[in-house]
């Protein structure tokens, strides 16, 4: 740990304000977040900055950023850090707008990296299941038929019709929508 605290300062430009950030001059993530390798991992500059400071970071806890200027993740400045739960990480990151919804969210920027349907792994249904739960409901049977005429949940069922899963398989052009 010795020389990556050395390489650590070695990559650390402190601000003259007494209160400033201390920027990260080393590689940095895509996020703008320090990475440093350490013992043959990478790990990232701000977390390591808080166990030079303050010791081992707490199994389950988040090494987050308050620094007065504002949002800085190359920041390593250990008074500007403080440690936080998954939740309030969470929080941190959506009050800082880096949490991506809508049209910047990964599911839509790479539609493809996670399969659908039967291409997916864990995928227990097929297309043409699906088609006709959706066929079953809109010709007025109850979910609770169709689950047990199946061999699947309520829960999945309902799902289905309300498109909350394989809502990318359409339905066959006779069927109608379930009321």
């Amino acid at each position: 740990m010795d020389d990556s605290v050395k390489r650590f300062w070695s990559r650390v430009r402190k601000s003259s304000d007494l209160d400033g950030c201390w920027l990260w001059t080393g590689c940095r993530d895509s996020w703008g977040y320090g990475q440093l390798r350490v013992d043959g991992r990478h790990v990232k500059a701000h977390r390591l900055s808080w166990m030079i400071h303050r010791g081992p970071i707490p199994h389950g806890m988040f090494v987050l950023h308050d620094c007065p200027s504002g949002d800085n993740p190359a920041c390593v400045n250990p008074s500007h850090l403080w440690l936080g739960d998954h939740p309030a990480n969470m929080a941190d990151m959506a009050m800082k707008g880096r949490a991506a919804s809508g049209d910047e969210h990964g599911s839509r920027l790479y539609p493809k990296s996670r399969p659908r349907g039967r291409a997916n792994g864990n995928a227990r249904l097929t297309e043409e299941v699906v088609r006709e739960i959706r066929r079953l409901r809109a010709t007025g049977s109850t979910q609770t038929a169709i689950a047990g005429q199946l061999g699947v949940s309520i829960s999945q069922v309902s799902k289905i019709v309300r498109r909350e899963s394989w809502r990318h398989v359409e339905d066959d052009a006779n069927s109608t929508a379930p009321a």
